[in-house]
């Protein structure tokens, strides 16, 4: 009744929307609102100010973590070496940062704290 390849054809085209369905949902924070990664990206590409004094503070504790522990363990997130979150919120609350860093999914995220 129908050829092999029309078979094929309707299979692929119904499988699209979980195809679409799958790529949201991997990439949904970007997707579907920029603002909503808390990690101080801009929508065009760049890091907020704010972002950028953030970044570089973890980057600091970082050099300053390994310096006083050479063999110590590091986390990889987003393609970055950290120190381990517990060091990182440790210094962030003796500098009397309103901040903590959290490690969700393999994902850095800020929390503003009260």
């Amino acid at each position: 009744m129908f050829s092999k390849k029309l078979i094929a054809v309707m299979v692929f085209l119904s499988c699209l929307p979980l195809i679409a369905f799958a790529i949201v949902w991997q990439f949904e924070s970007v997707i579907l609102h920029p603002s909503l990664s808390h990690s101080g990206w801009e929508e065009g590409g760049g890091q907020t100010t704010l972002g950028k004094r953030r970044h570089a503070l973890l980057d600091e504790l970082t050099r300053t973590y390994l310096a006083s522990n050479p063999n110590g363990s590091v986390w990889k997130v987003n393609g970055r070496r950290l120190a381990p979150p517990v060091y990182l919120n440790r210094q962030l609350e003796k500098r009397s940062e309103s901040w903590r860093v959290d490690i969700v999914d393999g994902k850095l995220d800020f929390v503003e704290v009260t």
